[in-house]
């Protein structure tokens, strides 16, 4: 897949549309709408099995408008990502299906998830580095998103949508969940790295 995305990268630089220095972005950014693509098109097919096609897409809308801003944990390959994103998908669908939600339990999570979302989002990762300007503007992107999504989720509610209501109420459970596994990554792999340094240190003394 990356591959595919260095060559049309190539392709615009010859063709002029884009310049050299701009390749690498680029790149990353052909990666992640083919990875993107690829999930979505797996969930969508979930969701017309399962019968839960309108919750899918809700779930799927909601989520990645919350990712694009705040991040979080990402697969290392696209194989991890692609199974990741497939079972996370059967899960809710399974879950769903079998009655096994509890709304005020889900509420009261959700409360929960309000509050860690604004102190950890945004949540970087190894492929997409953040310098302090992008982090303060994905952290207030994030938020912003958030608002959003529960005041549509409230305006929904009253109008008797609670297919649409349940899978944003999902996609923020699970987006607050990965940014909690990639911020304790983030945390181990500096740990390490501190760890390396000292020993380096105590070997040239």
């Amino acid at each position: 897949m990356k591959h595919l995305a260095e060559k049309i990268v190539i392709y615009q630089i010859n063709q002029g549309i884009i310049t050299n220095d701009e390749k690498e972005n680029y790149i990353y950014a052909y990666f992640i709408l083919m990875e993107q693509t690829i999930n979505i098109f797996i969930a969508f097919s979930i969701g017309i099995i399962t019968g839960n096609v309108i919750y899918v897409i809700s779930f799927l809308i909601s989520y990645i408008w919350l990712r694009t801003f705040g991040g979080g944990y990402h697969a290392r390959t696209v194989q991890q990502c692609c199974i990741s994103s497939i079972g996370i998908i059967i899960l809710i669908c399974v879950i769903k299906n079998h009655n096994f939600i509890n709304e005020k339990l889900l509420d009261i999570l959700l409360s929960m998830c309000n509050i860690i979302i604004f102190l950890l989002a945004p949540i970087e990762s190894k492929n997409k580095l953040l310098n302090q300007k992008e982090k303060r503007r994905n952290h207030r992107n994030t938020i912003i998103t958030l608002i959003l999504e529960e005041l549509v989720m409230i305006c929904l509610m009253y109008l008797g949508k609670k297919e649409i209501c349940l899978g944003i109420k999902t996609a923020i459970l699970i987006f607050t969940v990965f940014l909690v596994i990639g911020k304790k990554i983030n945390n181990t792999e500096r740990d390490e790295k501190l760890w390396i340094q000292k020993i380096i240190r105590l070997g040239k003394e």
